[in-house]
């Protein structure tokens, strides 16, 4: 009679759960300490990771109370999509981060000497910020902010900048504009610079409509993808190529800067984010700023295409002074307002 050994018993898999609870004992006895918005501090370690199994169609989710899945969903594609403008999360309902912009500016209503809110005040104030009638316009004209593409920031030097995405929502009719009287500009067989804001994009989205015979030049990534997508055989498209910037889709750095200075172009298309009452033209990025930079020296005919809410405004680089422009293309300026900004020697048009 013969005895076999018994079977190993297999030891079951530890639950999801048991990774998180390891890294919350690691993070505990050798993260380091870090001070954040709150004043609270936080605990980190870097390079940490947790791997979960989602075949089964289950998200991991960890909580002690109930979760609002929706919201959950629309926040965490909002973080997958790169963007720092909580727009798009109110637009849709979610006010998860609400209560941090309105915070700031009560915090700073102090800080400038202005008087603090009541409590019946940040009670009308939240309600404007959640259903998106926060008066921008007349806090910019108070001097206590300065609006931007889909919101605002702290009157500063700005390198804020958001996402190409969102900036091309903001403002479309005068964009619209600007592209049609720019299209009025350029002539058959025209060689054309063309950056990376979505101003020229919509620019370059009326030439191809208009069927115009040019050879295009440009580091904006949703250009080229434009123009690839387009039955347009009479466009010819030179990709500026070099590190791309996700945020604005678009190349920059050393060779980009090289692939520009390696060519002539008879115009540039381009525009900026704030025209300071000096005469300069400025950017929020420094790699940016000097491509943009370099495009109008190798242009014959660099246009500008402004709107008037970047009359006043500083950005943290400078791109170059407005008399390095040969036409400026304007919209919502005061009768005569553009001209004065532009002195004697720059074309100006009114779109």
């Amino acid at each position: 009679m013969s005895s076999t050994a018994p079977l190993p018993i297999r030891a079951p898999d530890p639950h999801p759960e048991q990774q998180y609870l390891d890294l919350i004992r690691d993070v505990w006895s050798r993260g380091s300490e870090r001070r954040d918005r709150t004043g609270v501090g936080t605990r980190a370690l870097f390079g940490a990771t947790m791997r979960f199994d989602l075949s089964d169609g289950t998200v991991p989710l960890l909580t002690t109370k109930r979760v609002f899945w929706k919201s959950a969903v629309k926040e965490l594609l909002w973080f997958l999509s790169g963007d720092t403008n909580i727009r798009p999360l109110v637009a849709q309902g979610v006010h998860i981060w609400t209560d941090w912009p309105l915070d700031r500016f009560a915090r700073e209503r102090i800080t400038t000497g202005q008087q603090p809110l009541e409590a019946a005040d940040e009670d009308e104030l939240a309600e404007r910020v959640r259903s998106q009638l926060f008066g921008l316009a007349e806090l910019e004209r108070l001097g206590l902010v300065r609006r931007t593409h889909g919101g605002a920031v702290l009157p500063a030097l700005s390198g804020h900048e958001d996402s190409f995405a969102t900036r091309l929502e903001a403002d479309v009719a005068a964009k619209e504009r600007l592209a049609e009287a720019s299209g009025e500009l350029l002539p058959a067989g025209a060689s054309v610079y063309v950056d990376s804001s979505t101003t020229s994009y919509i620019a370059v989205r009326r030439l191809l409509r208009g069927k115009l015979r040019c050879t295009l030049l440009t580091n904006s990534l949703p250009v080229m993808d434009l123009v690839c997508r387009s039955d347009a055989p009479e466009v010819e498209l030179v990709g500026v190529g070099g590190a791309l910037r996700t945020l604005t889709r678009s190349f920059v750095g050393p060779q980009s800067v090289h692939c520009v200075r390696a060519h002539f172009a008879d115009y540039a298309l381009f525009s900026v984010r704030g025209v300071t009452d000096g005469g300069y033209l400025t950017d929020p990025d420094p790699l940016e700023a000097e491509l943009k930079r370099v495009m109008i020296g190798r242009a014959r005919h660099p246009v500008l295409l402004l709107d008037a809410s970047k009359r006043g405004r500083a950005a943290l680089s400078v791109v170059a002074e407005l008399s390095d422009v040969r036409t400026i293309i304007g919209t919502g300026f005061d009768d005569g307002a553009l001209a004065r900004l532009a002195g004697p020697r720059v074309d100006v048009r009114v779109a």
